[in-house]
């Protein structure tokens, strides 16, 4: 899989609701995640988000955007 690179506001949105989707409410309120998200995409100008088998296996990672990062 290529990495997913996200350069409009209509890819965000359409991210997040994909998130939204999957996450089935667990995972934050999608309009703070798209507001986080618009905001770097401005300010950046697209973000990238890599492909989880591209990561080596002693690599550390985290989950950001408030989308399935919530942990009890």
């Amino acid at each position: 899989m290529v990495d997913l690179i996200l350069r409009s506001k209509t890819d965000v949105e359409g991210f997040v609701r994909g998130c939204t989707f999957l996450g089935t409410g667990g995972g934050g309120l999608p309009g703070v995640g798209l507001k986080l998200l618009l905001g770097n995409l401005e300010k950046y100008g697209e973000i990238i988000i890599h492909d989880v088998n591209k990561v080596r296996d002693n690599a550390w990672s985290c989950t950001t955007y408030l989308m399935g990062s919530h942990c009890s």
